[in-house]
């Protein structure tokens, strides 16, 4: 009895830790662009400054403005998703990827990278919308991690069961990253993430949408050379 009330101790204790931390990263990252925001409102109430200055501030606002709206919707997605029941239907995996292809076109185009999808499965069971917003966190993260002109590639296969699996030829990451890339906030290149409007939730996203539809999430990659991410279903 002692022990099993020390271990629920140490469980409520990570629990703290844990959500502490949360709470921790959460302020850190919305304390830069709250700065940003009072310091160049403050520089516009300036009437000497010129008008090509207080273009650029109303750019460093905007952009401000811009990560903090990003920053609320992918909290609000993430709360969400802890009460998020999921409607388990049949999808056609060709069309699942159509849909990606779609969504995602605008984003890639813009940093010249090219989407490449393989579907030999017809079929996969589980809730497309939430799905979709898997595949859309793990393409925007190898898009970020990818070069101009490299690809990303998404297939939807049977490996024992279905499999959806994401691969690009980035910059890789270490076993200890690996480890970590799931945590809220947690990014492997915080400029290369911030330049494109990352907030480092994506990852916690797709972990909480695999644990919904029952799947494992396994991560492999090398440093400089690329990743691959599989979510793997129980069943097809």
């Amino acid at each position: 009895m002692a022990e099993s009330v020390e271990k629920n101790m140490i469980s409520l204790k990570k629990s703290a830790e844990d959500k502490q931390q949360f709470i921790d990263d959460l302020a850190h990252e919305m304390k830069t662009p709250i700065t940003s925001v009072i310091g160049y409102s403050e520089y516009l109430k300036n009437t000497n400054s010129s008008k090509e200055n207080q273009i650029i501030a109303l750019e460093h606002l905007s952009d401000s403005m811009h990560r903090l709206q990003n920053l609320s919707s992918q909290l609000l997605k993430l709360t969400l998703l802890r009460e998020e029941e999921v409607e388990f239907k049949r999808i056609e995996a060709a069309h699942l990827l159509d849909e990606l292809s779609a969504t995602m076109k605008p984003s890639l185009d813009t940093r010249n990278i090219k989407l490449l999808t393989e579907a030999t499965l017809e079929y996969i069971v589980g809730d497309e919308a939430l799905l979709l917003s898997l595949l859309t966190n793990l393409v925007e993260n190898a898009a970020r991690a990818s070069k101009s002109g490299d690809c990303v590639t998404v297939r939807v296969y049977k490996g024992g069961s279905a499999v959806i699996e994401v691969e690009d030829c980035g910059i890789g990451m270490e076993q200890e990253e690996i480890e970590k890339i799931t945590a809220p906030f947690y990014r492997i290149d915080k400029s290369r993430s911030r330049q494109f409007g990352g907030v480092g939730l994506g990852m916690s996203i797709v972990s909480r949408i695999a644990a919904l539809h029952n799947a494992r999430l396994e991560i492999k990659s090398e440093k400089g050379k690329g990743t691959v991410v599989r979510i793997i279903f129980t069943t097809l």
